[in-house]
């Protein structure tokens, strides 16, 4: 079609694991999945010298979105971005505006 033009053609290079961005990411995410995981095992009662469980339901809740956030840093977003790169892209969207005019009709611009 006319006004069109190609970006970009080809595939992802699949060898690419590790980004430029992963060299903070991947200890951040270590540091915050250990310290949660440390924190339930707390709340759960499995840590300490005479490990008891208090039953604090609030905080047993409480860790569970940040340790699987934390489980997302850590493998989850690598599996993500395995699965973005297998499967087919999808043509871009054509956006067809139409504007009305007084008389009700429209035209495409």
């Amino acid at each position: 079609m006319t006004g069109e033009s190609i970006h970009w053609a080809g595939m992802p290079d699949p060898r690419v694991i590790f980004h430029s961005d992963d060299w903070a990411a991947i200890p951040f995410s270590l540091i915050w999945t250990g310290f949660f995981v440390f924190c339930e095992a707390q709340a759960f009662g499995f840590w300490g010298a005479k490990p008891q469980r208090d039953g604090n339901l609030f905080m047993e809740l409480w860790g569970i979105p940040f340790l699987v956030m934390g489980n997302y840093f850590v493998w989850g977003r690598f599996l993500q971005d395995a699965w973005l790169k297998r499967r087919p892209t999808t043509p871009s969207p054509i956006v067809v505006c139409w504007c009305c005019k007084k008389g009700g009709g429209g035209k495409p611009v």
